[in-house]
């Protein structure tokens, strides 16, 4: 396929829109002439002015909106620190806890008491096994004989606290095993039971009852490792 060749136009002066067909030669310009050279020129130089203008604002505004360096920069740069509070004030979200509370330290043991503390045995309707402790609680197994079993079961297995007061010893039932044959024992004879010491020595405490004053215990003290036949299962 062969291309025709494009017919070339001369571009003249006269051809462009709004020129007059007719440009006089120089110098000799015609007053038509001048008049519209003149008026090109102004427009000419009224839109540079507009431009120049417009890039000017262009450049003031951003230069209000971008940071300048110095002491207003460097503290539009600075952390916020937070405010102070008062000396009085507390801190928000109860930050400030209570210290936990100290549980109470444990007396002291008296002469009589420590003399007590340690494992015992006697006997009274069977046999009788404590252990006292030094906080002041003790346990008390009881291997009843035939008759007493008749009542509370052959072993009964109960859980103290104990107190001296003067020369008077006092033991309060806390809990017991089986707990029916605690609850009856309980009735029959009262949740505490209170003893005037007669005698003690490193081996033996002789009590008697305060209600039945007729009525004694001897305890043993029994050595640390000793067995304790109404500890073992009957």
């Amino acid at each position: 396929m062969t291309l025709a060749p494009v017919p070339m136009t001369r571009l003249t002066l006269s051809s462009l829109p709004g020129i007059p067909p007719e440009l006089p030669p120089h110098p000799a310009l015609s007053g038509r002439w001048r008049r519209w050279l003149a008026l090109s020129g102004l427009v000419g130089v009224s839109l540079v002015s507009a431009w120049s203008l417009s890039s000017r604002e262009e450049i003031a505004s951003v230069s209000r909106a971008k940071p300048t360096g110095g002491d207003d920069g460097d503290a539009a740069a600075a952390p916020l620190s937070p405010p102070e509070l008062p000396a009085s004030a507390e801190p928000p979200g109860n930050l400030s806890r209570a210290p936990a509370p100290v549980p109470p330290a444990t007396p002291a043991l008296s002469e009589v008491e420590a003399a007590l503390v340690g494992r015992w045995e006697s006997e009274f309707h069977g046999r009788m096994h404590l252990e006292k402790r030094p906080d002041h609680t003790a346990e008390l197994v009881i291997d009843f004989d035939f008759l007493a079993s008749l009542l509370y079961g052959s072993r009964l297995t109960m859980q103290l606290e104990w107190k001296i007061e003067g020369d008077i010893l006092t033991h309060t039932i806390v809990s017991g095993e089986p707990a029916d044959a605690c609850e009856r024992l309980i009735r029959d004879y009262g949740r505490s039971c209170s003893y005037e010491i007669l005698e003690r020595s490193n081996d033996f405490v002789r009590l008697r009852e305060t209600a039945e004053p007729m009525q004694e215990y001897l305890w043993r003290r029994l050595s640390p490792d000793a067995s304790l036949p109404g500890f073992d299962p009957p």
